[in-house]
């Protein structure tokens, strides 16, 4: 099979013929119709956070339809539509679906470490893991639930947003643009900042309530803003911290969706006075992903796919993420 593997650190993917995979007794090997890229993937080609054993299929993003089974998977069967649930921790097996992705001994993470991903046309994966894709939700907006859109909604859960709340958001790209339908379908407003204006242009046509600032994050707020309930930051380093702090009012939450090599100060004394949480959240968990499913499989949100590339041109996606090029979300079409 044709895949795209991760050879070394910091060096372009490898276009390889790899065997194809045969499942376990508990696994199901899928035929990938699509992959998301996202900036998992480019810390992982840099050997950032997450360094797996080399070579290695990356890919934690995609959907496919099984092929074959294992001899001891009843859940499924060949021809299904099917996503994973990437977090791989044996909390999943004791029934505690609510933080599956937060187990200390999780056994790994699907196309990030000890399994292998969708860069490619085929890949195993536990049965276990597997979750049913309904056949209204295609293939490439299927892919991106399964962490863009999940991590959004797990975001948007932990920062309890209520009806009639403000909620700023810094940096809108693939995981903001379904964080801001989920912010309106919780009946919040949304102030979405972004140094980009065609990407605060196309924040306006995914939900309603949303109002746009183009702002660097080294530069004070717009001096129209106001102040947040709530600040969901998806960049997360010391400028946009330094930015968010800025909108966010007494009472107010902050959440760290995304992260950078940052360290950032926090003063206990302006945390006392405020009242202000800062959170961070990670991921979600299986019961996220059951949600998300759902919103997506009755036309609650709509897709935050924008750019797509064939498997061979895997390369030029990954520099197109890393420099700011591409709108939402992208996929691969092995």
């Amino acid at each position: 099979m044709k895949a795209a593997a991760l050879t070394q650190f910091g060096k372009p993917l490898s276009i390889i013929d790899a065997p194809t995979p045969h499942p376990g007794d508990d696994e199901v090997l899928i035929r990938v119709r699509a992959c998301g890229i996202d900036g998992t993937d480019l810390k992982l080609c840099k050997g950032s956070g997450y360094a797996p054993k080399l070579p290695f299929i990356m890919g934690h993003e995609f959907t496919g339809e099984v092929v074959k089974l294992g001899p001891n998977v009843n859940d499924f069967a060949v021809g299904d539509r099917v996503l994973p649930y990437i977090f791989v921790s044996p909390l999943a097996r004791a029934g505690q679906k609510h933080r599956d992705q937060m187990d200390p001994d999780l056994m790994g993470v699907i196309g990030i470490d000890g399994f292998s991903g969708g860069y490619a046309e085929y890949v195993c994966v536990p049965a276990a893991q597997l979750v049913h894709l309904p056949r209204s939700v295609s293939w490439e907006d299927g892919a991106v639930l399964c962490d863009g859109a999940l991590t959004a909604y797990h975001a948007v859960d932990r920062a309890q947003i209520l009806p009639g709340q403000r909620v700023a958001m810094i940096g809108v790209g693939g995981v903001a643009a379904y964080a801001l339908q989920f912010v309106a379908l919780a009946g919040a407003e949304t102030l979405a900042l972004d140094r980009v204006q065609a990407k605060l242009d196309w924040a306006q046509t995914l939900a309603s309530g949303v109002r746009t600032s183009v702002v660097d994050a080294d530069t004070s707020p717009p001096s129209d803003a106001g102040l947040a309930d709530c600040v969901l930051d998806f960049v997360g380093n010391a400028a946009t911290f330094a930015l968010g702090r800025q909108l966010l009012d007494r009472n107010g939450r902050y959440v760290f969706v995304g992260y950078g090599e940052d360290s950032i100060t926090v003063s206990p004394k302006d945390m006392s006075r405020s009242q202000m949480t800062i959170l961070g959240t990670r991921g979600g968990s299986r019961d996220d992903l059951a949600a998300v499913i759902e919103l997506a499989a009755n036309e609650r949100i709509v897709s935050a796919v924008t750019d797509r590339y064939a498997l061979d041109d895997v390369n030029d996606a990954l520099q197109s993420l890393s420099q700011g090029q591409i709108l939402g979300r992208c996929v691969l079409r092995p």
